[in-house]
């Protein structure tokens, strides 16, 4: 029941046996799920809010996608924070434009809050394995200064390292609403104030996107726990 606060019981769903595939089943089980989501662009569309874990908020990253029909939660920030499990283990199935594939996965429960804390939001994820890995942000909080139609935007700083946790899908397509939007050019980038708050997306006006992503992924490569370093 996603409208309501009552507690799950969640003792030892993280241990159960997922539902395999039946024999026909063409499909594999990929051995690294987070494998099959490419690298996502850090300009993608994205917020900072914030996630209620029992009685606290937590700040988060999240994508906002247009182009998934599911909305995900990695699957280590997941079972960390122990979130309520709805439904699994089982085999989520995907096609891909040139393959087919399928992973372990959970349906969880999640409550996000918007960047004012006024507003919540109870939603339900698939879990993915490794997806924070494949999902280096901006941390706009910083970067909107160098863009005057930004400048002024009251946004949370960004987790540190600034990687996405949650990516939002058409499932949850309300949170895609825009209440106002600030851009200038075709080469500068757009902020929409959303139900979340003000998310952003597109090109930033330096050239250092490639050592960005790299002083990014020395972060995530020297600390084998590095969700529970988010601060």
């Amino acid at each position: 029941d996603l409208d309501s606060d009552e507690e799950v019981d969640k003792s030892n769903n993280w241990q159960s046996d997922p539902v395999e595939p039946s024999p026909s089943d063409p499909l594999t089980l990929s051995e690294d799920p987070g494998s099959m989501f490419a690298k996502l662009h850090p300009a993608i569309y994205s917020a900072t809010c914030y996630i209620k874990l029992d009685t606290s908020l937590s700040k988060v990253m999240v994508v906002l996608d247009t182009g998934s029909s599911s909305t995900i939660v990695d699957a280590e920030f997941a079972q960390r924070n122990n979130l309520p499990i709805l439904a699994g283990p089982y085999i989520k199935r995907v096609n891909y434009i040139d393959r087919p594939a399928s992973y372990e996965t959970y349906d969880v429960k999640l409550t996000l809050v918007g960047q004012d804390t006024k507003v919540k939001y109870t939603l339900a994820a698939q879990t993915v394995e490794n997806f924070s890995r494949s999902c280096t942000l901006y941390d706009w909080h910083t970067h909107k200064n160098a863009y005057e139609h930004l400048r002024d935007l009251v946004v949370p700083k960004s987790p540190c390292p600034p990687v996405g946790v949650l990516l939002i899908g058409t499932d949850n397509a309300h949170l895609f609403d825009v209440f106002d939007t600030r851009r200038n050019t075709r080469l500068d980038p757009i902020a929409n104030r959303t139900p979340l708050g003000w998310a952003f997306m597109g090109p930033r006006k330096d050239t250092s996107e490639i050592q960005y992503k790299q002083d990014i992924d020395g972060i995530l490569k020297a600390s084998e726990d590095f969700l529970a370093e988010i601060v």
